[in-house]
């Protein structure tokens, strides 16, 4: 091979842009057929990639060609607060969601703004203390009781309601699996679960559907919490440590444990001690997890420390994929996106406030496709 053909790029940035990118070797070697002993002999500046690999790569990392030859790589800083409790190197896919959100943020708050919608009274309106406050105002804002639970006959079903429900008093509830419309860019749990962006008149929910629909349940209503104290962040709730967190997350989590498993309503429903034959019984009836339950009832002294260690393990290991998404490709634009968005999209569309060229772009489709979406709910 002669010398022109060869890129010479920086061995720093290009191992970060593999890093960031979250793809493992073998998934360079299936995709770029790349061995992980030619890439790591490039990021130590022993031999350069051919040119055609090179924009291969930048494609593969989804960074611009020209990246591969700064200096040094350049900042990519999350722009929210990250409450997760361990270092976590930013993917490409991750960065570029949360792009996309801000702007979809940015435009619904101009929206919002023109159209006169109020600030919500209950975005930031507690401090990082009293939960049982916290977790009965968003209880009684979003009607989160047992009527909603009865209504719901599956946990998708019972995530749906809480997601309308929240979307009704005017928070944007986006849940997705992917990056855009691409199901190969899938969105990892071990990143993130969920993100709350707070704002008087556009706040946001974000869930990984990429996760277990039970955890997606814990983690809206931990996001909801979020707002209720004005603090965006980005999260991994696990209901079963609450403790070893920061405190904004150790309370987030307590609050949405109390929100959706009320202390009262728990121990009155709770037959003795917990066993397994009613840690089933008792997460079908509030609509989450076992872990949820197993850790309410080691709130509540129903389990010692050593029990709920013992049982949260057996449940963890139970634990399954949710199943595969599917269904109508327009109502899982409207979970996408939330159907407060989405609608807003489509009115001011008819309105003919905003180009269709515009509005494809911030759902992220083409306009052809949302010509028949247009037409389909108008």
């Amino acid at each position: 091979m002669s010398t022109p053909d060869l890129t010479y790029v920086t061995p720093d940035v290009l191992k970060w842009a593999r890093e960031r990118s979250g793809l493992s070797y073998q998934d360079i070697q299936k995709s770029l057929k790349i061995s992980k002993e030619q890439i790591d002999q490039w990021e130590k500046g022993n031999g350069h990639p051919p040119f055609a690999k090179a924009q291969e790569m930048a494609n593969r990392f989804h960074v611009p060609f020209g990246y591969l030859f700064l200096s040094n790589a350049p900042a990519t800083d999350i722009t929210l607060p990250d409450f997760r409790g361990r270092t976590i190197q930013a993917t490409s896919d991750f960065l570029e969601l949360l792009n996309d959100i801000l702007l979809m943020q940015d435009w619904y708050r101009d929206y919002a703004e023109q159209n006169g919608v109020k600030p919500l009274p209950f975005i930031g309106k507690f401090a990082v203390n009293g939960i049982p406050n916290v977790a009965g105002d968003i209880r009684k804002t979003l009607s989160i009781n047992d009527t909603l639970r009865r209504r719901a006959i599956t946990w998708s079903g019972y995530l749906s309601a809480l997601s309308s429900q929240a979307e009704d008093n005017g928070i944007l509830v986006m849940r997705s699996g992917v990056v855009g419309n691409n199901p190969r860019r899938k969105l990892a749990v071990s990143e993130f679960q969920g993100f709350a962006i707070s704002d008087p008149r556009a706040p946001i929910l974000f869930i990984n559907g990429s996760d277990f629909k039970t955890a997606q349940i814990f983690t809206t209503a931990h996001e909801l919490a979020h707002l209720w104290i004005g603090e965006s962040g980005i999260s991994n709730p696990d209901p079963t440590h609450f403790e070893t967190l920061n405190s904004v997350e150790s309370f987030c989590n307590k609050v949405a444990a109390e929100t959706l498993v009320p202390r009262d309503e728990f121990m009155e429903l709770c037959d003795g001690k917990i066993h397994s034959g009613n840690i089933d019984r008792l997460a079908h009836h509030f609509w989450v997890s076992t872990l949820v339950i197993l850790r309410r009832a080691y709130d509540t002294q129903k389990l010692s420390a050593s029990e709920f260690s013992h049982l949260a393990a057996q449940e963890r290991k139970k634990q399954r994929e949710a199943s595969a998404a599917g269904g109508d490709y327009y109502r899982n634009v409207f979970a996408r996106h939330g159907a407060r968005f989405t609608s807003a999209i489509l009115a001011e569309l008819r309105r003919g406030n905003v180009l269709y060229r515009e509005a494809a772009g911030l759902l992220g489709m083409k306009v052809p496709t949302l010509v028949k979406m247009a037409e389909r709910y108008s």
